[in-house]
């Protein structure tokens, strides 16, 4: 058997560390798979000043391979109009320059622009509508990335 998959097998299964925030009943549906949740001790924190919403997102920091803390962050695609949000809020707040979807027959990278200024960030998702792509399986058109109700407002990205 090759060493990779041997050490494939070897991983644990299942979580390993607790998940009680993403386990909360409000926390719950904003979870697109039951078997995949945000460790508590390395999600990351949506900040909502002035909000009753959670702030929960189905994402965690992850090390980088230098060891560093909080290099990448893994999330989940958003499914629904509050994840939508609550997705475009999270890479703004963390001033994440680069969006990588992996998908089983395709991988998506979105640039963002280095000043990680709310106009810079807008005009670049609003180049990306004037070109019709398609984001996270959301087709943005017309300069309109998407509405947040008032509980996941999300820095006026839209």
């Amino acid at each position: 058997m090759p060493l990779y998959t041997y050490r494939y097998r070897s991983l644990p299964s299942g979580s390993t560390f607790p998940c009680t925030v993403a386990e909360q009943p409000d926390n719950v549906e904003l979870n697109r798979f039951p078997h995949l949740l945000a460790y508590d001790h390395s999600r990351v924190r949506l900040e909502r000043p002035g909000s009753a919403a959670s702030d929960y997102i189905n994402a965690n920091y992850v090390s980088g391979y230098d060891r560093r803390r909080k290099a990448y962050i893994a999330a989940q695609s958003p499914f629904n109009a509050r994840t939508i949000c609550d997705f475009w809020l999270m890479i703004y707040q963390q001033r994440v320059s680069k969006v990588m979807a992996v998908r089983s027959h395709a991988c998506t990278i979105i640039i963002m622009p280095n000043t990680h200024r709310r106009r810079d960030a807008t005009q670049r998702l609003r180049e990306l509508a004037s070109r019709r792509r398609c984001v996270f399986g959301i087709t943005l058109r017309d300069g309109v990335v998407g509405k947040c109700d008032d509980q996941s407002q999300w820095a006026g990205l839209g």
